[in-house]
């Protein structure tokens, strides 16, 4: 929320408090819905003559209003302690939902998300008001401001489960470190008001007190938001339910027997029934219904058979709709619906040009357009699929389609959040079988979200829009969400369709952020840019293309100088995508020879200014940033490196040097140097990366053998506050990086695959029904010691660790589609209110949905060949390698499968070892076969790695030594026949599930063996063992992979683990 909104957004705040605090015990929830006990916010100021209300009630209003316009109007400032680490901490907390007489943490009422998630709080006596906050959620945020302790801003929504605190909220420890950052003292927070998210097993009515036909208490559970009146009906006949204490009712049901039946009434009037809750009355304690159940009670949409003595809240007709529970229906309407009520009952709209659209059984919202599917802008605790079919009536009156804005402040702000939905989108294409998901959401009104919340235009007559942070190292405008601003907006107008109603508006947003990143360049010309050396290359030399990271909020003033590479590769991609697919546009922008200019002379500088090149002169690696970071103790972070957009870089400045650049070869002349920084990259990310896990690190030092063919990374550096071997908000943006090397140029995507695949194979382990573990798996022998907390709640964390599943990874096809479906349902549940989590929100969107690879084949990228950097020419997209002979082929030799041959890349000296050198690359070859010939013709060929129509012919002296697991690949190495080694394999300790060990069974060295990944099963990775000399034995799980030891003195113990096999290999000795 911008700061400059705050005087008319919370106006109503002090009102909200003050009516908590003074009122919260003046009459029961029961009595307050009974009486319609209290009137408006406004009447319960302090100057009013008596309360007249209850906390129930005020609950009922304040959130009702904020619910009904779907922003936070209710924010109110207090204060946050830690409450405990314990996991059983709600065990007899005062709401009940863990019960402890009825299976604590184990209760059928404690299935909340925030319970199982441990995102719950206890409140002040006030905000718990008697039991009538209980299952409320309230979004809680620091943002940095001095507290007791050191802390980070934050934010979270939580259940409140509890009373008892001496502040506004006593935190579970898990939620309080994702809020502040930290694990204790008192923290400044604002807290608001919001909907709960729900646990697909439904609303939840368990028995606390039962097997009493006379007497019994209830506690309703796993709901939308509080509960503020009950019913029960046993037979027919109706008994009003009271609050006993916290979330728990009572009735006294006169001896009644038979079928029973609730009716909860919710803070908005939203009701919720379970009319088949009990075959027979009374019941045992601890027994449960659930609305999931297949007999099983449903939000109703018809009023219950048997009328309450109690009349219930008549129902808004603005709040917004559950997915879990329906509004009960109005009184028969006398006029038609306004914007963006529910107009399910009135089937017409009272606003021209709005229709009546259907979301589901229980909602429907007047709307001027409407397109099938999620949309974004809805509530993040109402975020459920559009049907989008018409009801009632069609309105006679066309919708109109906004005119393009003009360049102001004043009007942009307003249009943001209308976007024109596209009744055809175009069709994803296909990149080399990637997966997308349309759960995610639409990234254009992701784009006009980011917008509206993260930015502004703070120059007087300027057009350049800034992007805002705030918190931590943060605060003011950043290049990094400046950059991530500039390549939301690129690559949206990349992948939209020209006939887009929306589309001068996608080209004004697209310009302006550029603007903005182009003032960051022009005020970092004074000093400390750390490009003078190399000189400046944007502006006709007068500016550095590479901004200081930090500038103020009004775009006026440095605040910290030195460049930052990932905030620059992120905008330089951006400008790219958009020039290149305006290239065959009907029309051009204005400003599209600018924008062009400007991305070219940015790349020069990257290379430049950003890159440094290893004291043997093989590698070249991306800095920290201008003035900073490289080899060895000057450390790395990376998920800074981004080869897909330096590919990206190579093939621009190859198509634009004629036009663009300082001479016509420029692009052909930087070529090779790119392609170093690539495969640096890369063998620095294969350095890095926990083969078994896929997880990488947040800082690392990086160095290179004595001959520069391999790198290695260490621990023990680390930046941003952020630990080096964890992974965490730093590391999974190198997953997203990668991803878009592959979106980007499908065709050289092994070393992509390679990287991305055992991160998505991991992310399958970890999806079950649309859930995510709370954890990832950690490998003792890697670089990665820790996971960031929550990270699947955390945009952060969640969004770019998706990015891999748009890869093919070692699962079926319908399990991976199941999991990056899952995958952008959670991420279309975040919203965009703060830069960080709030952009990877949208640039996750752009991701899944399969737009950044529809950006490529509108920018002209899919289809293209890569460069080979064995010849140079002046082609910008297709080298064929022409350095082979027509001798025949050695006799003797034949092809065999590298590490099982299929689904295999090859590699040198080592996993990361792909230097160009090493293999000559054939495009259009048709087949496998037609690869193999190519190999046979050239005299010094030790192998092939084939995909589709590429062809590599390996040629390097020492051989195919190493291969990477890559599906759609294969490697075979073309050399005498070898020879199986003869013996038997003897399982150890039994040898199903267990795992290999040394001396003994905590004994698990990494030094102890080989491991191979993606190997298709127990005997290829045998096999695999009697190919080598020195292999002892095996250990193996189905999930592929294998891991060949050559300990010296063998395998001589094991450890039970489930799913793994351990074997001996005991070799047949000859006479």
């Amino acid at each position: 929320m911008r700061h400059s909104m705050a005087s008319s957004v919370h106006a109503c705040a002090p009102v909200f408090v003050w009516v908590l605090l003074q009122c919260g015990w003046q009459c029961s929830a029961t009595e307050a819905a009974k009486k319609g006990c209290g009137a408006s916010l406004a009447a319960n100021s302090p100057n009013s003559s008596s309360c007249g209300t209850t906390a129930g009630a005020v609950l009922l209003q304040a959130r009702s209003v904020w619910l009904s316009k779907k922003r936070a109007s209710l924010e109110a400032a207090g204060f946050m302690t830690m409450w405990s680490d314990s996991a059983t901490t709600i065990v007899g907390g005062a709401c009940e939902y863990a019960n402890a007489a009825n299976g604590g943490v184990q209760s059928p009422a404690a299935t909340s998300p925030y319970i199982t998630s441990k995102a719950y709080c206890a409140a002040g006596y006030a905000l718990y008001a008697a039991g009538a906050a209980c299952g409320s959620c309230w979004r809680i945020s620091y943002d940095g401001s001095p507290a007791t302790d050191p802390g980070r801003a934050g934010s979270l929504v939580v259940q409140l489960v509890d009373t008892g605190s001496a502040k506004i909220f006593d935190c579970q420890l898990s939620a309080f470190q994702i809020i502040t950052g930290a694990t204790s003292g008192i923290f400044p927070v604002t807290y608001e008001p919001v909907g709960c998210d729900t646990a697909p097993s439904g609303a939840a009515a368990t028995v606390l007190d039962g097997q009493n036909a006379w007497y019994t208490k209830v506690i309703f559970s796993n709901l939308p938001s509080a509960v503020l009146a009950a019913e029960l009906s046993v037979a027919g006949k109706s008994f009003a339910m009271s609050r006993v204490s916290g979330a728990t009712w009572s009735a006294n049901t006169d001896g009644s027997t038979g079928a029973a039946s609730f009716v909860v009434t919710l803070e908005g009037g939203m009701q919720v029934s379970f009319p088949s809750c009990f075959a027979s009355w009374p019941v045992a304690a601890s027994s449960s219904c659930s609305t999931a159940s297949e007999e099983s009670p449903t939000p109703s949409t018809t009023a219950p058979p048997e009328p309450s003595t109690t009349a219930s809240p008549v129902p808004s007709t603005t709040a917004a709709p559950s997915t879990t529970a329906s509004p009960s229906p109005s009184p028969l309407p006398t006029e038609c619906s306004a914007s963006s009520s529910d107009c399910r009952s009135t089937g017409c709209c009272k606003d021209a040009g709005f229709q009546c659209y259907e979301k589901d059984q229980y909602w429907a919202g007047c709307r001027e357009s409407c397109t099938p599917g999620l949309n974004p802008l809805d509530p993040v605790e109402y975020r459920s699929p559009w049907t989008c079919q018409a009801l009632g009536s069609t309105s006679t009156t066309p919708t109109p389609v906004p005119s393009p804005p003009t360049p102001s402040p004043a009007t942009t702000t307003t249009t943001w959040l209308t976007p024109v939905p596209t009744p055809s989108p175009s069709p994803v294409p296909s990149t080399s079988g990637s997966f997308t998901t349309s759960t995610v959401g639409s990234s254009k009104s992701r784009l006009f979200e980011f917008a509206a919340a993260l930015t502004d235009q703070p120059v007087a007559g300027s057009r350049a829009r800034a992007v805002h942070s705030s918190g931590g190292a943060a605060g003011g405008v950043v290049s990094e969400g400046q950059g991530y601003g500039v390549l939301i907006s690129g690559v949206v107008l990349a992948a939209l369709d020209e006939n887009d109603p929306d589309r001068q508006k996608v080209e004004d947003v697209t310009y302006e952020l550029f603007l903005g990143w182009r003032r960051m360049c022009e005020l970092s010309a004074d000093s400390g840019s750390c490009q003078e050396d190399e000189g400046f290359q944007c502006g006709g030399g007068s500016f550095p293309c590479l901004p200081h990271w930090k500038l103020g909020d009004d775009l006026s003033s440095v605040l910290g100088r030195g460049a930052a590479p990932d905030g620059d590769a992120d905008a330089m991609a951006g400008m790219m995508l958009a020039v290149l697919s305006l290239e065959q546009a009907s029309s051009r922008p204005a400003w599209y020879g600018e924008v062009a200019s400007w991305a070219y002379e940015t790349c020069r500088q990257f290379y430049l200014s950003a890159t440094v090149a290893s004291s043997s002169g093989r590698n070249r690696i991306v800095k920290l940033g201008s003035c900073w970071g490289g080899w060895g103790g000057d450390g790395q972070n990376p998920s800074y490196h981004a080869p897909g957009v330096y590919r990206l870089c190579k093939h621009y400045m190859q198509t634009l040097d004629g036009e663009l650049g300082a001479s016509e070869t420029e692009g052909d002349d930087f070529s090779t140097k790119w392609d170093v920084v690539i495969a640096t990259s890369y063998k620095m990310f294969a350095a890095d990366q926990c083969p078994s896990t896929g997880l990488i690190t947040n800082w690392a030092e990086v160095s290179e053998s004595a001959d520069g063919q391999s790198l290695t990374a260490t621990t023990g550096f680390s930046g941003s506050g952020t630990p080096g071997a964890e992974f965490g908000s730093e590391a999974s943006r190198g997953f997203w990086r990668v991803a878009l090397d592959y979106l980007l140029f499908p065709e050289a995507a092994a070393d992509a695959s390679s990287f991305l695949s055992p991160l998505a194979a991991h992310l399958e382990t970890k999806e079950e029904d649309g859930n995510w573990a709370d954890s990832l798996d950690l490998d003792s022998s890697c670089l990665v010691q820790s996971v960031h907390a929550s990270w699947s709640w955390n945009m952060f964390m969640a969004g770019p660790t998706f990015a891999s599943l748009v890869c093919p990874a070692i699962m079926s096809a319908t399990r991976q589609q199941q999991v990056i479906d899952s995958a952008g349902s959670r991420v279309a549940m975040g919203a965009i209110n703060d830069y960080y989590s709030g952009s990877w929100v949208a640039i996750s969107t752009m991701t899944l949905n399969g737009d950044i690879a529809k950006a490529a084949a509108k920018a002209g990228l899919l289809g293209t060949t890569p460069t080979s950097t064995t010849v140079t020419t002046a082609a910008p997209s297709t080298t064929t390698t022409t350095t082979t002979t027509t001798e025949p082929a050695m006799t003797g030799k034949v092809f065999e499968p590298v590490d099982g041959g299929v689904g295999r890349v090859c590699r040198g000296g080592s996993v990361g070892d792909n230097l160009a050198s090493h293999y000559s690359v054939f495009t259009g070859t048709t087949s496998l076969d037609a690869c193999k010939e190519k190999c046979e013709a050239t005299t010094a060929c030790v192998g092939i790695e084939f995909s589709s129509s590429r062809c590599e012919v390996w040629t390097r002296a020492e051989g195919i030594q190493a291969s990477r697991p890559v599906t759609g690949y294969t490697c075979l190495r073309f050399a005498s026949p070898a020879t199986l080694r003869a013996g038997q394999f003897e399982p150890v300790d039994a040898g199903t599930d267990r795992a290999c060990r040394g001396a003994n069974a905590s004994d698990n060295s990494a030094s102890y063996y080989t491991l191979n990944t993606a190997v298709a099963s127990a005997d290829a990775c045998q096999e695999l063992c009697r190919l080598q000399a020195t292999c002892r034995g095996v250990e193996y799980n189905s999930r592929g992979r294998c891991e060949l030891w050559t300990r010296t003195d063998g395998i001589q113990a094991s450890s039970p683990v489930s799913g793994y096999s351990c074997w001996r290999f005991v070799e047949e000795m000859t006479q």
